[in-house]
């Protein structure tokens, strides 16, 4: 039987066979987001939480490669500002910035290579962690031009980039499987202290445009579309850029996947059991691209690029080359070879674009109030 006051749990772990106990089951959403994102006990939330980044960390990202990142962003984030006509302010939103290494490189080479742009940017950390961003504000602590809100939705902006690196892979889930010549939700619940899995009927929502018959399970994440609604919401004119790793579903449902893409990682090793140890291990998965850009179409925008990472960051540095340095080559190898980092990661682009005359005319559709911001005062 369930004690809430077994002492040999986490308190993370109590609250969830708490909520378990109280509704019979959990969804492996509610479960990945109490895991990653609790304020207190989930994964992002704690204080080692940007001690895993990197080569000896849980978790390897493209900004952890090297400083050339960075600068390939700032050199594509400079070109769209001038696609835009040069607005000032121009605002560049991070979401998803967990030490806020990528924003200190950006803003770097932005003033090194494009100062003109830089002295019109605005650069706002969207980290509802405080605990993230307390380490966001140490690591930014010299520059003047970065600002911080709890949610994109907070935003008001004229002109701009919201971008998130290897953001999406993070979002809450919800695992289906086929069985029985039907789709069914694969949930949470606990024999003893032991979390385990169980299957229930799958809402119509969640099942919509998945085939039949596929031999497997798959990932379907409802809150990437409204996160995608948020960042419409607070731009009015410029780019939504979002670089991770993921299939089309023409790619996904080609092969059988009987686990799935759901992954659990400790200190880079693959860990058999993604519901062990709640709020200890990174959990993750695979984005599925198609039902995004249906999503961002169903918007109103435009999807302007959708290709490999590899070539993506080869058009930038082919544009306005300059001659690597020894490192540089080396990360420039990592991001972009096809067997690292340059294939399974794409980038997509995506475009609104608001007549200047209907901006000019008064209130601007969808614009919401700033709302919280901090600027950064070397916290």
């Amino acid at each position: 039987m369930f004690d809430p006051f077994n002492s040999s749990m986490s308190p993370l772990q109590s609250l969830i066979h708490s909520e378990i106990h109280e509704r019979k089951l959990m969804s492996f959403a509610r479960f990945m987001e109490l895991a990653l994102y609790h304020p207190e006990w989930g994964y992002y939330a704690k204080k080692d939480a940007i001690q895993n980044i990197g080569r000896g960390g849980d978790f390897f990202t493209s900004a952890a490669v090297g400083p050339l990142f960075g600068r390939l962003l700032a050199r594509q984030f400079a070109d769209w500002w001038n696609e835009m006509e040069r607005p000032n302010p121009f605002h560049i939103i991070e979401c998803g910035g967990l030490d806020g290494r990528l924003a200190a490189d950006v803003l770097a080479f932005l003033q090194q290579d494009s100062p003109s742009c830089h002295e019109a940017v605005r650069y706002v950390l969207a980290e509802p962690l405080p605990r993230l961003a307390r380490s966001q504000k140490e690591t930014l602590s010299h520059c003047s031009r970065v600002e911080w809100t709890p949610s994109v939705a907070n935003v008001q902006m004229d002109a701009g980039v919201i971008f998130g690196n290897e953001l999406l892979d993070a979002f809450p889930v919800h695992s289906l499987e086929w069985r029985q010549a039907m789709w069914r939700e694969r949930c949470v619940t606990f024999s003893g202290e032991n979390l385990t899995w169980t299957l229930q009927d799958c809402p119509g929502p969640l099942r919509a445009g998945l085939p039949e018959d596929y031999m497997g399970r798959v990932e379907v994440s409802p809150s990437v579309a409204r996160w995608l609604e948020t960042a419409v919401h607070a731009l009015h004119r410029g780019r939504i850029l979002l670089l991770d790793y993921g299939w089309t579903d023409e790619e996904y449902f080609q092969a059988t996947r009987p686990e799935g893409t759901i992954r659990a990682y400790h200190r880079h090793q693959r860990m058999d059991d993604v519901l062990a140890n709640p709020g200890e291990q990174d959990l993750t998965a695979h984005v599925r691209w198609t039902p995004l850009i249906r999503a961002a179409k169903h918007l109103g925008l435009c999807v302007t690029e959708f290709i490999q990472q590899g070539r993506w960051l080869t058009r930038i540095l082919a544009r306005q080359p300059w001659p690597l340095a020894p490192a540089e080559v080396r990360q420039f190898h990592t991001l972009t070879h096809p067997e690292m980092m340059g294939t399974p990661f794409r980038a997509l682009v995506l475009s609104k674009e608001i007549s200047r005359k209907i901006q000019q005319a008064g209130v601007l559709p969808g614009a919401q109030p700033m709302g919280r911001i901090h600027r950064n005062e070397g916290l």
